[in-house]
C-alpha cells in the first residue's frame, strides 16, 4: 500500500488526513509550524481547530435533513422517482459520487 501525504495540518488536511486513515490508507499529515505539529503528535487530536465541534454540527444537520421531506416509500407508492433515482437515470454509471 502506498503512503499518502497530506500537506497541510489545519483542519481541511487534518480532516482529510483522517478520513483517509480511517478508510484504511498509511497517511502522514504534513504541518508548517513545529507547535502544531507536536500538539497533533502528543494528543493524536488537532487541538488548534474545531474539528470535533463541526463534526458534530454536521451530523446533527445530516439527522435533520434525513428526518425532512417525503420517505422514499411514500413517493415510490405515487408512481415517482426519488430525486436520487432521477440523478442516476441521467448520468453514466460510475461518473457521478454522492458524498
Amino acid at each position: 500500500m502506498a503512503k499518502v501525504c497530506v500537506l497541510g495540518s489545519g483542519s481541511w488536511g487534518t480532516a482529510i488526513a483522517v478520513h483517509l486513515a480511517n478508510k484504511g490508507e498509511d497517511v502522514v499529515l504534513c504541518s508548517l509550524t513545529d507547535d502544531k505539529f507536536n500538539s497533533i503528535k502528543k494528543d493524536r487530536e488537532n487541538q488548534l481547530q474545531i474539528l470535533k465541534k463541526v463534526e458534530a454540527e454536521l451530523r446533527e444537520q445530516r439527522e435533520k435533513m434525513l428526518s425532512a421531506g417525503v420517505s422514499d416509500e411514500n413517493i415510490h407508492k405515487k408512481n415517482q422517482y426519488t430525486a436520487m433515482e432521477r440523478v442516476e437515470a441521467l448520468v453514466d454509471e460510475g461518473t457521478f459520487c454522492p458524498l
